[in-house]
């Protein structure tokens, strides 16, 4: 017999696999991908969400995707960019339906939705890192056949890396590291234009607490707030995989404006269950 476990251990996700002829192999993901320990949890998340169940009603389905992700990130302060950073790398979400599990579940809490994403993008020395962890809940709301509207709120933590110059202090290249909890509000539209053909819209706006700490020279707090807009649109190649393209846009910033703007792109592939 052959099984897989997926293991937590010290912070390290391991991968254990038993073969047909009785030998135990274990991987250590998190050091064989170069990713950190919280973007494999996310990765493992969302790769489950490939063998949910599906929705009791036809209109309501589950979905992950993955795809290739690169962003333009500016970092503001009085409204004025200070730092533009080209970053690249990785990015996904899920919408998972698990209540019709549960035998005691009334039927209409079977459009209740998990909504896990992660990105995880990096540039080169001067440019940083950057990644960002959210899980949501949502309720998913089938207008017609074909539009589905889904209220939702949670959760993201975020960290920003970045090398800055500050002038007035003639310090230079320095790291400037952005450490966030932000809550939000939002909603998701998908809309079936055909058998091949579906378009998903996402707009939340959230309230973030923000760390902010410049090495061995400042250390503060501070509060933001804005909206994130994002938009994927599905071509399906087959009944349940698809190929899409998306975009997405984000400002955040304080009442004395200062804070991150953030456009992004992303192509990948979904599978729908």
């Amino acid at each position: 017999m052959s099984w897989i476990i997926f293991k937590i251990d010290n912070k390290r996700l391991l991968f254990h696999h038993k073969t047909f002829n009785g030998h135990i192999m274990i991987y250590e993901i998190t050091s064989f991908l170069k990713i950190p320990f919280r973007i494999s949890i996310a990765v493992l998340i969302t790769t489950l969400g490939l063998f949910a169940p599906r929705a009791v009603d036809a209109t309501v389905r589950g979905k992950a995707d993955i795809g290739f992700v690169g962003v333009k990130t500016k970092i503001l302060t009085s409204g004025k960019t200070t730092k533009d950073m080209y970053l690249y790398g990785i990015g996904g979400n899920a919408t998972l339906f698990f209540m019709e599990n549960f035998c005691w579940c009334p039927s209409w809490l079977t459009a209740l939705c998990f909504k896990p994403s992660f990105v995880t993008v990096s540039g080169d020395s001067d440019n940083g890192e950057l990644w960002n962890l959210g899980l949501g809940v949502g309720y998913c709301l089938p207008v017609m056949s074909c539009v589905s509207v889904t209220p939702t709120a949670g959760i993201t933590f975020g960290e920003l890396d970045a090398r800055v110059d500050i002038p007035q202090y003639a310090l230079s290249n320095v790291k400037e590291q952005f450490q966030s909890r932000t809550p939000y509000v939002g909603v998701d539209v998908t809309v079936n234009f055909s058998d091949c053909w579906m378009l998903s819209l996402m707009y939340q706006y959230g309230w973030a607490r923000t760390k902010t700490h410049i090495y061995d020279f400042i250390e503060q707090i501070s509060e933001s707030s804005g909206s994130n807009y994002s938009a994927i649109l599905d071509y399906y190649i087959t009944s349940c995989w698809s190929v899409n393209i998306g975009g997405a846009y984000n400002l955040s910033r304080s009442k004395e404006k200062h804070g991150i703007e953030v456009i992004g792109g992303r192509i990948g592939v979904g599978y729908t269950f």
